[in-house]
């Protein structure tokens, strides 16, 4: 019987040294901030493109006025807000963008191709192509801005995507950080390792991950790895397809998936989520196709038999700060849990 709900449904690590040595570069360049009470930081998203190419950049800083526009380029691991942007529940010294953003900076960074939210491609995001990224980004920055020079600080391998840049448009660049960069690799036990590697990273454009990668995420937002399939019996494949609200009644979505053979309809806020035995999926899309029916997708999932309640506040942080983090991975498609956290509880969380 088919079953009708209305239920809701790294950090960049850079302290001591580095950040000083960073900060005091451009130190010359922040304005001094006026007495009295902090100004809000405020951020926005853009698109870049080149050519086929869609590059997210994103955007922190206080008030509206003309500031320096200080560029961060992020390296080989994370994308660009997840370098730089990490927020950390009880902390507010996490995040470079808003450190600088107090310090007076108009602060972007971007995801290169093949990073984060920009588009997947075959290439191998090499320094050439960050250059690429850069030009596309700065234009837009400077279209932003109105400012045709902006300071720029990179971070191990984007520390040589800035330097590069820099050599190719000399006339965007003001100051220039170079942080944790290495010119030849000589005497870098990391990168004789990588060369054990050589004909993989030749074959393939992004870096191989293993069970350690992923086992570090949960060490350091506090939990352990289980072994292989030691969780998995607990959840059950299932079909879910979604339907926009506004396209059509309930009862015409509930009579047709009920048809199709759906095992329950659930009522979210801008759209309906109707779930399906794994074997049913395509035919219940199929008939919903042929009934008239729009839907944004469809897709495989897994579902908990049972859920656990969370309670306590600083558990359900950290629980979705680990959640958060698989996510942010480039190489992790899809995290399921049987987490249960009331909506009282959720609007009691940072947001």
């Amino acid at each position: 019987m088919m079953r009708r709900s209305s239920d809701p449904s790294r950090r960049a690590l850079i302290r001591g040294a580095g950040l000083v040595l960073g900060a005091g570069a451009l130190a010359q360049a922040s304005p001094v901030a006026a007495q009295g009470a902090p100004e809000a930081i405020w951020s926005a998203e853009y698109w870049a493109r080149k050519g086929e190419v869609r590059l997210f950049i994103y955007r922190k800083r206080i008030g509206q006025d003309a500031r320096p526009v200080l560029f961060l380029v992020h390296g080989s691991s994370f994308g660009g807000k997840s370098s730089y942007d990490l927020t950390v529940p009880g902390r507010a010294d996490y995040s470079l963008m808003d450190k600088f953003a107090t310090l007076g900076f108009d602060v972007w960074t971007m995801d290169h191709e093949n990073y984060g939210r920009s588009s997947r491609t075959s290439g191998n995001s090499d320094i050439a192509s960050g250059v690429a990224d850069l030009v596309a980004a700065t234009e837009l920055v400077v279209r932003g801005t109105g400012q045709p020079q902006m300071h720029f600080m990179g971070e191990s391998s984007g520390a040589l995507r800035a330097a590069a840049f820099a050599m190719v448009r000399p006339e965007r660049v003001d100051r220039l950080v170079l942080n944790a960069f290495t010119y030849t690799g000589r005497n870098s036990p990391t990168l004789a390792k990588r060369a054990e590697q050589l004909d993989y990273f030749r074959t393939h454009n992004t870096r191989l991950r293993d069970r350690a990668m992923i086992r570090s995420i949960f060490t350091r937002n506090h939990g352990n790895l289980a072994s292989s399939g030691s969780v998995s019996y607990m959840f059950h494949k299932k079909g879910r397809i979604t339907v926009p609200r506004g396209s059509i009644e309930e009862d015409r979505v509930f009579e047709v998936a009920l048809e199709a053979g759906a095992e329950e309809l659930t009522t979210e806020e801008e759209q309906y989520v109707i779930t399906t035995s794994h074997d049913q999926l395509y035919a219940v899309a199929e008939a919903l196709k042929n009934a008239g029916v729009t839907t944004d997708g469809q897709k495989f999932t897994f579902i908990p038999d049972t859920t656990v309640p969370v309670h306590e506040e600083a558990v359900a942080l950290q629980i979705l700060r680990l959640c958060d983090s698989l996510e942010e991975d480039d190489d992790v498609q899809n995290v399921y849990s049987n987490l249960d956290i009331s909506d009282e509880l959720l609007a009691k969380l940072p947001v």
